[in-house]
């Protein structure tokens, strides 16, 4: 009997509330958490009653634990491919930019060493917190119009994510000069953007929703895309880490029967 609980993105309810599905409902394997901060929350609870979580989103790094099953993309499989791509491709001056927490910080640890060891430069790095909005970026956008890095690198995640490509096309800048390369923007967040203002940036994932019909790059994504529709309505709902979040079960319960 499966049991669920909306924390609210507060991770001091996903704790509460992991423990809750532990001690009231002896859930021994549990699925979610979408934040970094989310999961760090939760994994002391798992830790002391020996469950299992299964992690579905991205992956910063630069944590292990044995009562974790994280399956989302880890630094070696987005960020240094980005980053190697836009080095090469735009230039090694870069400005940084990313929401208050665990995710956007760790990630920009990775690129900072990565743009170092290139022998490039960090122009600035700025966080915004998880419930900005324009006005939170516009001094941001003034701060890159004026140092004029060779890309923006962006950790900023949720709808504020829309108010940073937004804002940047308000203020002249376009992506053949000052391209936008992210690990956080997705299929959910580029239908919340005007079209022209998210049109020509770039963003790394391991999977991206395909068209339903079926093309040489996704033969088999189109299955996950077509069946998608049945449960969510828009392109916002259907996205790479929904198809994470349908997989996992899979997973479990294949691995269980095989016991």
């Amino acid at each position: 009997m499966p049991h669920h609980f909306n924390p609210q993105s507060d991770p001091r309810l996903f704790a509460a509330l992991g423990e809750k599905l532990i001690l009231e409902h002896a859930v021994n394997v549990i699925f979610g958490c979408y934040t970094s901060s989310s999961r760090k929350a939760v994994l002391p609870v798992i830790e002391k009653y020996n469950r299992l979580l299964f992690y579905p989103t991205l992956y910063e790094g630069f944590e292990f634990s044995p009562n974790v099953v994280y399956t989302g993309a880890c630094p070696n499989q987005n960020i240094i491919l980005l980053a190697e791509f836009m080095f090469s491709t735009f230039g090694k001056s870069c400005y940084l930019v990313g929401s208050d927490y665990v995710y956007p910080y760790e990630s920009n640890r990775v690129m900072k060493d990565l743009v170092h060891g290139f022998g490039g430069q960090v122009l600035n790095e700025r966080y915004v917190p998880l419930d900005a909005g324009p006005a939170d970026f516009r001094p941001i956008v003034a701060e890159i119009r004026s140092c004029a890095p060779d890309f923006v690198f962006s950790t900023v995640v949720g709808e504020a994510t829309r108010d940073l490509y937004e804002a940047c096309e308000d203020a002249g800048l376009s992506p053949e000069t000052t391209p936008i390369a992210s690990l956080t923007t997705t299929e959910a967040e580029l239908a919340l953007m005007r079209p022209s203002a998210r049109a020509g940036h770039f963003t790394s994932a391991p999977f991206f929703l395909p068209p339903c019909s079926p093309t040489p790059e996704a033969p088999n994504g189109p299955i996950f895309a077509r069946r998608s529709r049945v449960c969510c309505s828009t392109s916002a709902g259907r996205r790479r880490t929904s198809r994470s979040c349908s997989s996992l079960p899979h997973w479990w319960t294949s691995a269980a029967t095989r016991r």
